[in-house]
């Protein structure tokens, strides 16, 4: 399959949102309902985040996929000031979030407002998805009270 990226508009604004394709459509499809399933190599015992094909270790196929738990921890988290996204307005904040049964994984996400006002290393998150177009949820780091009134909300 090709990687790519797609421009859409949403809000009058330009954005570059990534291209689902054979090898990311797991992902993005599972997304959608809020669930975290990646490619996994069973020769490896590996994770592969982004979704691939081919395992990056060593270069086999990959035929399965796991799910991981939303839950995990704040490894680390940074603001870009540069604006280098088209719409990009202010600060873009990021996240890197560990997650698995053995924090074998570290996945660089966008991070809530709050969660960047109470960001502290190893503090518990929740991975949510926020809809940018019909096939496409990116994924964001929030603070476990969000995550628990966005839960709420939806009842």
């Amino acid at each position: 399959g090709k990687t790519g990226y797609i421009r859409e508009r949403p809000m009058g604004q330009d954005s570059i949102l990534p291209a689902p394709n054979g090898e990311t459509e797991l992902f993005w499809r599972q997304a959608a309902l809020n669930i975290i399933e990646l490619p996994y190599c069973e020769p490896c015992d590996f994770l592969v985040f982004y979704p691939a094909a081919y395992c990056p270790n060593c270069l086999n196929r990959l035929s399965s996929s796991r799910r991981l738990s939303n839950r995990g921890k704040l490894h680390s988290w940074t603001q870009v000031h540069v604006q280098a996204l088209p719409g990009q307005r202010g600060a873009l904040p990021i996240a890197e979030v560990v997650l698995g049964p053995h924090s074998e994984l570290v996945v660089a996400m966008n991070m809530s407002d709050k969660l960047v006002h109470e960001a502290k290393l190893d503090i518990p998150v929740v991975v949510s998805f926020v809809k940018k177009s019909d096939t496409i949820w990116l994924p964001i780091a929030v603070t476990v009270s969000e995550h628990a009134d966005l839960e709420g909300g939806k009842a």
